[in-house]
């Protein structure tokens, strides 16, 4: 895969130290970058005054918007609904 497949990266746990930081550097090479966070709201108002879209419900979201999914180990991957929306484009 190119660099091009990965343009619009979507990050599940956004807020978190290791997914925000990867965000962080992605917003800073041109990428379109968004994600999903039920928390860390200091860290999503910076990432999202840096041009990330970020949401708090899973259930408005359309997957189909995005290229890849990255997800955090703080998300359980056995019962997060965004993770079978993923899973059933093949994006995760």
């Amino acid at each position: 895969m190119d660099s091009k497949s990965f343009q619009k990266p979507f990050f599940l746990g956004i807020g978190g130290s290791g997914m925000s930081s990867l965000a962080f550097l992605l917003l800073s090479k041109g990428f379109e970058v968004s994600g999903y966070d039920g928390k860390n709201p200091g860290i999503v108002e910076k990432l999202i005054l840096n041009g990330a879209n970020v949401f708090h419900k899973s259930d408005i979201l359309e997957v189909e918007n995005y290229s890849i999914a990255v997800y955090s180990s703080a998300i359980r991957l056995n019962n997060h609904p965004l993770v079978k929306k993923f899973k059933e484009k093949e994006f995760l």
